[in-house]
C-alpha cells in the first residue's frame, strides 16, 4: 500500500495572494506538470503516489501537500486521503507574504514596500541602476521583473501598472551574483527548529529554479556559512512564533558586494528540498 499521497500544489502562491476570488488555472497547472514529477522524485518514499486533480487513493493512504492550503486540503479530502496536519490558513498567508521577510529584519536593507504606483514613481525617479521588483507572493520566478525605471520599456511601465492594480511591489537592488544557496529547515509542531546545511542551488534569471546540489564545506565561501545559517534559523524561530510548523526553505545568494542571505523565504516545500534530518517528509 501507498504510504504517502502527495498533492503538489505549484500553484499555493496564487491561492494564497487572493484566496477569497482564486481558481485553478488549467493553463498554470498543466505548465507546472513537469515539475511536479520533478519535485515529486525528490521529495517521495518509495510507493508513494504522486497525486492529480480528481484522483483518488486506497483508504487509509495518508496524504501530503506542497503547501497545504485550503484547496491542497479540499483535493486531498475529495482523493480519500488522510489529511495532513497543518497550519491555518490565515498564518501561510502570513509567513509566505514577502513582508514577512521584512518583519523578520531578513530582507534586503536597501529594499522598499511601495503601496502605490504613485508613491513607486515618486522613490525610483532618480534611480539610474537596475531594481528587481517582487509582488508579495511569488515562486518560480512568477511576479519578478528586474527593471531599470530610467531606462524602462513600455512593456516594464506596463508590467508595473499591472500588479500594482493587484497590490503592493517589494522593489531592491538588482545584485552581481556570484552563487546562489537555499537553506532547508523544518518546524516541528511544538515550536523545535532544525536548519540544514547550505545547498548550492541555481535558479534562472527570472528566479525559477534549475538545480541544487546538497551542502557540501565548499558550497559557500567560509564567511558566508555562519551568515547563512543565522539568517535560517532566526527565520524558522520566527516562523514559529508565528504559528507555522512544516518544512521551510530560505534562499539567499552571494554577490559581488557580500552576502544576502534571505532573498526568498518558502514556508512550505521547495524545489530540492533536503530535510536538515535526512527525511524527506515530515
Amino acid at each position: 500500500m501507498p504510504r504517502t499521497a502527495w498533492f503538489l500544489n505549484l500553484d499555493a502562491e496564487e491561492e494564497l495572494a487572493a484566496p477569497e476570488r482564486w481558481h485553478r488555472s488549467p493553463r498554470l497547472w498543466r505548465a507546472t506538470a513537469a515539475a511536479r514529477t520533478q519535485a515529486f522524485e525528490q521529495l517521495a518514499a518509495p510507493g508513494d503516489i504522486l497525486l492529480e486533480l480528481g484522483e483518488h487513493v486506497p483508504a487509509q493512504v495518508r496524504g501530503q501537500a506542497w503547501c497545504p492550503t485550503l484547496s491542497a486540503l479540499e483535493e486531498l479530502t475529495r482523493a480519500g486521503a488522510a489529511l495532513p496536519d497543518a497550519p491555518p490558513m490565515e498564518v501561510l498567508r502570513r509567513v509566505n507574504d514577502r513582508r514577512f521577510l521584512q518583519m523578520l529584519g531578513l530582507a534586503h536593507p536597501e529594499g522598499r514596500l511601495f503601496e502605490s504606483a504613485e508613491e513607486y514613481a515618486r522613490g525610483t525617479r532618480d534611480c539610474v541602476t537596475p531594481l528587481r521588483h517582487k509582488t508579495l507572493f511569488g515562486a518560480a520566478g512568477r511576479g519578478q521583473r528586474v527593471v531599470g525605471p530610467a531606462s524602462a520599456t513600455a512593456s516594464d511601465r506596463e508590467w508595473v501598472r499591472a500588479r500594482f492594480a493587484a497590490g503592493p511591489l517589494w522593489v531592491e537592488p538588482e545584485l552581481e551574483v556570484l552563487a546562489e544557496f537555499a537553506v532547508h529547515g523544518l518546524v516541528e509542531r511544538d515550536g523545535r527548529v532544525s536548519v540544514g546545511a547550505a545547498c548550492e542551488q541555481r535558479t534562472t534569471a527570472q528566479g525559477a529554479w534549475q538545480t541544487t546540489r546538497a551542502g557540501h564545506g565548499d558550497v559557500l565561501p567560509g564567511p558566508a556559512r555562519p551568515v547563512a545559517q543565522a539568517a535560517a534559523e532566526r527565520a524558522g524561530a520566527g516562523l514559529a512564533a508565528a504559528g507555522y510548523f512544516g518544512p521551510f526553505g530560505l534562499d539567499g545568494l552571494v554577490h559581488s558586494g557580500g552576502v544576502h542571505p534571505a532573498t526568498d523565504l518558502n514556508a512550505r516545500f521547495t524545489m530540492g528540498w533536503r530535510a536538515p534530518g535526512g527525511r524527506s517528509d515530515p
